[in-house]
């Protein structure tokens, strides 16, 4: 599948987000004035949803402050 593709054409299933990046979609698309509809998009698409253990947030902190000591820091949204 080209890499420019509409979304719908994709298999959802290959693209996975982490649970927090699915909150923070979920977040925006409830506290939107058309929430009712936004919610349904989000929803529509299905994406899977990779959960993070107590492991994943323990690695993640030390990567992200590792980055930082050596002046390379990320925000905390491409951690998730």
């Amino acid at each position: 599948m080209p890499r420019d593709a509409p979304l719908d054409e994709h298999d959802h299933a290959c693209a996975p987000t982490a649970a927090v990046a699915a909150h923070d979609h979920l977040y925006g698309a409830f506290n939107s004035r058309r929430a009712r509809q936004n919610v349904a998009v989000i929803d529509a698409l299905q994406f899977a949803v990779l959960e993070l253990d107590r492991e994943d947030a323990r690695h993640a902190g030390e990567v992200r402050a590792f980055l930082a000591s050596n002046e390379t820091p990320i925000s905390g949204e491409w951690v998730t």
